[in-house]
């Protein structure tokens, strides 16, 4: 019985998809491709799903939030931690949460990462310092 596979150096096809040139069974005789590169050649040949609405929204949410925190975070008196200020100040503690608040300058709080573990460690300490806001609560 003849098998519908064969040993053979899997090279792919010139100028379309590069085989791995390993001498394997190949699967996919249209190409000369092992099992490997086939589904390789497969998931480079499928579109890409477009992003959803909600998706791109907060791609460029994120991207705003970016370049407001490098400003916010290179600001003099945004250079040293609240919590611990003889650190530098690396991170943005967001006081009412990110949600709503992500790109809300007014919420943000400069802190070092030992600052910001301690606050998130600590919540009722936090918000008796000061560090941290009611997410429900209404701002005057």
């Amino acid at each position: 019985m003849v098998s519908k596979y064969q040993r053979a150096t899997c090279t792919g096809k010139p100028g379309v998809y590069q085989g791995c040139g390993q001498t394997r069974l190949i699967t996919h005789k249209g190409y000369k491709l092992c099992a490997y590169c086939n589904e390789r050649r497969k998931q480079a040949q499928r579109p890409q799903k477009k992003a959803s609405a909600a998706a791109r929204k907060l791609a460029r949410a994120n991207a705003t939030y970016s370049s407001l925190r490098k400003v916010f975070l290179s600001q003099p008196q945004n250079m040293r931690c609240a919590v611990y200020p003889e650190k530098r100040a690396t991170e943005v503690h967001h006081k009412r949460g990110r949600g709503k608040f992500l790109n809300d300058v007014s919420t943000w709080l400069a802190v070092s990462r030992e600052g910001h573990e301690r606050i998130e460690a600590n919540p009722l300490w936090a918000r008796d310092n000061g560090f941290s806001e009611s997410r429900l609560a209404k701002k005057d």
